[in-house]
């Protein structure tokens, strides 16, 4: 009789474990699930309400390119148009008070509104592709591998040949300033 009782003993009492580590088991999924549920909710929420997307389409025009074409001097001469412009700036910031590329810039914009104006290409002076291009003195040529610029530079193109050259801040604002009123 004894060992009867301890059969049903341990029959009931693998029962309660069989019991126990299903529900176990139940209770690991579900907090599974509900942890997945809830991450799912707080990066929607996430993306949804902090991060509140652009409905205004309203673009901040602080900075923009020259164009949307840069190109490195190498090209300089070699553009598909017939007559163009190339302005060479240096890109990194300045330590100057003013942002002379800012300034290029609202100039450039308000001269490609106009009917008939030239297409204007950029070239960073800063651009690792352009630094073999950069020297003490300026030397403009028509041969591109003797071209060398000390500062910052406004090529006017015509016929794959530089027509035109203005160098340093004032030639160059000189310049766009007349382009802008012609």
């Amino acid at each position: 009789m004894k060992t009867a009782r301890i059969r049903n003993n341990k029959s009931q009492n693998k029962q309660k474990t069989e019991t126990i580590s299903e529900e176990y088991s139940l209770k690991k999924i579900s907090i599974t699930l509900i942890s997945l549920v809830a991450i799912f909710f707080i990066f929607y929420f996430i993306t949804t309400v902090v991060v509140k997307p652009n409905k205004n389409n309203n673009t901040d025009n602080t900075m923009v390119d020259f164009d949307s074409t840069k190109i490195i001097l190498s090209h300089l001469l070699d553009r598909k148009e017939e007559e163009y412009f190339v302005i060479a700036y240096k890109g990194g910031k300045s330590s100057s008070k003013v942002n002379y590329q800012e300034l290029y810039n609202t100039y450039i914009n308000d001269y490609k509104k106009k009917e008939g104006s030239l297409n204007f290409y950029s070239a960073d002076l800063d651009d690792v592709f352009n630094k073999n291009f950069i020297s003490e003195n300026t030397n403009i040529t028509d041969d591109i591998n003797e071209l060398r610029l000390n500062d910052e530079a406004l090529f006017k193109i015509k016929n794959g040949k530089i027509e035109e050259n203005y160098i340093g801040h004032s030639d160059i604002i000189e310049k766009l300033s007349s382009l802008k009123k012609s």
